[in-house]
């Protein structure tokens, strides 16, 4: 079982890699763009299915739900590839502890991931009208890693538990009565 939780947590950490990868192009692309306007990302196909088109909209920092409430100057409303570059670094760290408080945590994050990816998923198709191919790929990652992240949590939790045949817990044997030997 053991070989099992640290390999998890080694598919967890590879992941963790390739949405870093991912997350590293979209800063990387956010941040051209904002420089030359006539830049043209590999991921832009047409207009329907471009990472531009996502990455240049109002959701492309700080998630969308940032600025409206803290401004577009706000510290916080940074590129979503930069959250998603610190998201992923801490996801991967978190994934080689065995505390069962930090592990909760991990699960936690990566719910939230999934939910953060599908609300990016849900403004880039029904608002924006929209696919971004990083964005889908990062749908995907944040999916494997919180699946991971749950097995892994179940596993440390059962790895934890005394294991007994009938799943009760053992009961001491009664006293024999009569005199022992000290008593004679």
């Amino acid at each position: 079982m053991a070989g099992s939780i640290e390999q998890l947590s080694a598919f967890i950490a590879v992941a963790c890699i390739i949405g870093c990868g991912l997350s590293a192009y979209s800063y990387y692309l956010t941040v051209t763009l904002e420089e030359d306007d006539e830049y043209e990302a590999l991921c832009d196909i047409s207009e329907h299915i471009s990472c531009s088109k996502s990455l240049q909209s109002e959701y492309g920092r700080g998630f969308g739900l940032i600025a409206p409430y803290f401004g577009s100057d706000s510290f916080f409303n940074q590129p979503n590839g930069l959250w998603g570059l610190m998201f992923y670094t801490t996801e991967s760290l978190l994934g080689f502890s065995k505390n069962p408080l930090v592990v909760k945590v991990q699960v936690i994050l990566s719910i939230l991931s999934i939910g953060i990816s599908s609300w990016l998923g849900y403004v880039s198709y029904f608002e924006l009208q929209n696919l971004c191919f990083v964005c889908v790929g990062l749908f995907i990652i944040n999916i494997i890693i919180v699946t991971l992240t749950i097995i892994r949590h179940q596993r440390l939790n059962k790895a934890k538990k005394p294991a007994t045949s009938s799943g009760t817990t053992k009961k001491k044997a009664p006293a024999k009565k009569g005199k022992s030997k000290k008593d004679q």
